[in-house]
């Protein structure tokens, strides 16, 4: 096994033991929020069934469970096909939905490790690289990457995009592109960084019409919306029912959170969460600022569009899990020049995590 494949399987396997031991504890040590698992848990039948797994399947993990099992139900179109779809898919083989999406999580985040590295290095000397790897795997919510959510199986689509641009392959680019909008309303925003590598590459021909490949997975989605809801942007149209309106600008988000923080309700979780929401997005697109000539551009554009475009609904909430997408940041964090600066955010990455993941294993929201 080379040092490359070493560290990543160390790095992994620690993340998950890591997590899993969390979980473990704090299911053991501390009560359950009073609606859990009833409601916001992955059912009483999967709790049941494994406690464990079940603690990193809440709130819109029975959604995408569910949605993998029977199909969609009321409003939850804003969930998008591809990821039921590999987790039903997935059950065909373990003989469970629950246990199908967290193994399927755990797969494509060890796949997302292995083309982050690959990606970095392409710029980056073996050092950076590996401490970018670490920023990630250990952000405060990386643990759901281990969830029956989105965000291993996007994380890997997106770091696969780039680094198929970065080779010039821009027939596959386009098709990752495109399972990538089929997982994710984000993912059509690709196409602009994949037309600006395009474009400083200088090539023509049969290029530019694979970038339109990218919004071949929202338009599929689209389509089945119209033949099942009559409504081919229901899942837009379904977001005021998940707490998110359909655009707000920037500073009437910033006075609502400003508003929030001035109740001064220490004792209420949700202002805490509120707090964390506010202090990443701030925090990822300050980094993103400030660093604009540091890092490749078409990761920028990206970058900027996956913090800013779900701010335009009206609330930071889940920011801190939409978060983990944005990879340049990660790479800003490894390329810290002082060794102690980047052991000290590890250290309080960890210490998050674990106040975070378990609540968040015990039923409370956050993210």
């Amino acid at each position: 096994m080379n040092k490359e494949k070493s560290f990543l399987v160390k790095v992994f396997l620690g993340w998950v033991i890591f997590l899993i031991s969390v979980v473990y504890l704090s299911t053991n040590l501390f009560e359950c929020s009073s609606s859990y698992p009833q409601f916001f848990g992955c059912g009483l039948e999967r709790w049941r069934e494994n406690r464990v797994l079940c603690s990193f399947a809440n709130f819109d993990g029975v959604h995408y469970l569910g949605i993998a099992q029977i199909g969609y139900m009321g409003f939850e179109q804003a969930f998008f096909p591809l990821y039921p779809v590999v987790v039903r898919g997935g059950s065909l083989l373990t003989g469970s939905y629950l246990v199908s999406g967290f193994l399927v999580s755990l797969i494509f985040f060890w796949f997302g490790l292995n083309v982050f590295y690959k990606l970095v290095r392409l710029d980056y000397k073996e050092d950076v690289v590996r401490w970018a790897v670490l920023f990630l795997a250990l952000f405060p919510t990386s643990f759901f990457f281990a969830g029956a959510y989105t965000e291993s199986l996007f994380l890997f689509l997106v770091l696969s995009f780039f680094y198929l641009l970065r080779k010039e392959k821009w027939f596959l680019a386009g098709v990752v592109g495109l399972l990538a909008g089929a997982t994710r309303f984000i993912g059509v925003f690709l196409v602009f960084s994949y037309l600006w590598e395009y474009y400083k590459k200088g090539k023509g021909g049969w290029g530019w019409f694979y970038s339109f490949l990218v919004f071949v997975g929202l338009s599929g989605y689209m389509l089945f919306l119209k033949s099942t809801t009559g409504d081919s942007l229901a899942f837009l149209h379904s977001q005021s029912v998940w707490q998110r309106e359909s655009f707000i600008l920037f500073p009437q988000v910033i006075w609502r959170y400003l508003k929030i923080f001035g109740g001064f309700d220490f004792h209420n979780l949700i202002y805490w969460v509120a707090v964390l929401e506010f202090v990443v997005f701030l925090s990822f697109l300050a980094i993103l600022i400030l660093n604009i000539k540091k890092i490749r551009c078409s990761y920028l554009i990206f970058g900027f569009i996956s913090i800013i475009v779900p701010s335009m609904t009206g609330t930071l909430m889940s920011i801190g899990r939409f978060a983990l997408l944005v990879f340049p940041v990660f790479i800003l964090m490894g390329s810290i020049k002082n060794r102690s600066v980047k052991i000290s955010l590890l250290v309080v990455f960890v210490v998050l995590e674990v106040v975070l993941l378990s609540y968040f294993s015990r039923g409370y929201f956050i993210a």
